[in-house]
């Protein structure tokens, strides 16, 4: 939730108990217990305000989460009923868009829906890169609306047993870089492959996805497959709903007292 809505509802909240606590009183009890909501208000509105700013306000913390982390509820693309051969650079899938590009510029033909590597993260039909880059390409998947979760299988066309800085992710907001975070490879069973999964305390649109082409003693090829995303409520969600649950608690017990 932005700033400014919240603000309104401080606003509004504000006022429908600020109406509430100015009727007339008909004794000393009744004033204490306008006073001591006046004084209960301002101070949850004070710790809530404070934490929705800090919230907004937070660094971005990108880390490597696994498939365990994303909820029931999350998107998944793994390309089902796509023909074999599909052109993946400009491609766009249930509102999600696919780049690829090589020093800046985009390239057909060099990523297509093909057989993949294969094992527990890659099936048929998979992103599959056909001809290899020099440099490396990039593959940039544009997401539909801002996400906290994402991740995706891959595979390398290579049998080392491991490979470091297999795949790498950076989370962009906009143009903004939020952070990168590089992830390991091992045999998947035949080749190497893996889940690379992130999160970020930022929500994100758009994600970079790298390869490490030198995998082994010759250059590999990758697969992509299985991609998800989700979006999770912000920590100044959170505060909102809690606050404004505690203000309706506080008064509703003071007017039983009262009454």
């Amino acid at each position: 939730m932005e700033a400014d809505g919240l603000i309104n509802l401080f606003v509004q909240l504000a006022s429908t108990l600020y109406v509430v606590r100015s009727k007339p009183t008909a004794d000393a009890f009744g004033l204490k217990i306008a006073v001591l909501m006046n004084r209960n208000w301002i101070a949850l509105m004070t710790l809530l305000f404070g934490g929705v700013s800090l919230g907004n306000n937070a660094r971005a913390e990108v880390i490597a989460v696994g498939m365990n982390a994303f909820p029931a509820s999350s998107m998944v693309i793994d390309f089902t009923g796509l023909p074999l051969g599909l052109e993946v650079n400009g491609l766009t899938i249930s509102g999600v868009r696919f780049d690829f590009t090589v020093g800046g510029t985009p390239l057909n033909e060099a990523v297509v829906l093909a057989g993949g590597t294969g094992g527990n993260n890659v099936s048929s039909p998979a992103i599959t890169q056909t001809s290899l880059t020099n440099p490396p390409g990039i593959l940039a998947v544009t997401l539909p609306s801002a996400v906290n979760l994402f991740g995706y299988g891959f595979g390398l066309l290579s049998t080392e047993t491991t490979v470091a800085n297999a795949t790498s992710i950076s989370a962009f907001s906009g143009t903004t870089l939020l952070g990168s975070v590089s992830f390991s490879g091992s045999r998947d069973p035949n080749f190497t492959g893996g889940f690379a999964g992130i999160s970020s305390t930022t929500p994100f649109d758009i994600v970079a996805l790298t390869f490490n082409q030198m995998a082994g003693p010759r250059p590999s090829s990758f697969s992509v497959d299985n991609l998800r995303f989700a979006a999770v409520p912000e920590p100044s969600t959170f505060l909102l709903v809690l606050g404004v649950a505690a203000v309706i608690c506080c008064w509703r017990s003071r007017l039983r007292v009262r009454d």
